[in-house]
């Protein structure tokens, strides 16, 4: 595959044991992946599935749906990279579609390129070997414009696909497969 994309939304336990050893020997190979998801940082923390895939460890796990946050918090667009070209620099994020996101610590040659309003880091790439990108919520949480953006870069960037022959358009969790997938 020239990518391999996990959206787990707002799922708990999303990725098993099994799966985080294949992604890893699937990483370690070079292979481009997209990981998507509230509580994968939060199930995983800091250990070899995050270190060497997500190239992220959990920074905190954020409860949006019980702060003093209104309906919609924002993501702070830092870096001119490819996965974020054309979005704004404050990209609303609606609270009630994705309550409990995390914040990151980059690592092991990790970039955060997108921060939550206080400056955590919300959004991680790696281009060390195999490209990597981490997406800490469910992408539900961002206008349907905005989601379409992030997820058509994010497949150009991981396939290297500049045709633009690939395209995000139906953004439906449990589309394909159970668990959730939503390129079409």
């Amino acid at each position: 595959f020239d990518a391999v994309v996990l959206n787990s939304g707002n799922g708990m336990h999303q990725i098993t044991e099994n799966d985080t050893k294949a992604f890893i020997e699937y990483e370690a190979g070079n292979g481009s992946i997209l990981l998507e998801g509230a509580d994968i940082a939060f199930q995983y923390g800091d250990n070899e599935f995050m270190r060497e895939v997500a190239h992220a460890v959990l920074l905190h796990d954020m409860s949006l749906a019980s702060s003093s946050w209104n309906k919609e918090a924002y993501l702070i667009n830092h870096k001119n990279f490819p996965v974020t070209y054309g979005l704004r620099e404050k990209i609303g994020f609606n609270i009630e579609l994705s309550s409990y996101p995390d914040s990151l610590l980059a690592v092991n040659n990790g970039a955060g390129i997108v921060s939550w309003e206080d400056n955590k880091t919300a959004v991680v790439v790696s281009e060390d070997g195999a490209r990597t990108l981490f997406i800490p919520f469910s992408v539900m949480a961002i206008s349907q414009d905005d989601r379409i953006m992030l997820l058509n870069n994010s497949l150009a960037w991981l396939t290297d696909n500049i045709e633009g022959d690939l395209n995000a358009e139906i953004l439906l969790p449990g589309y394909f497969v159970e668990g959730g997938n939503w390129l079409t």
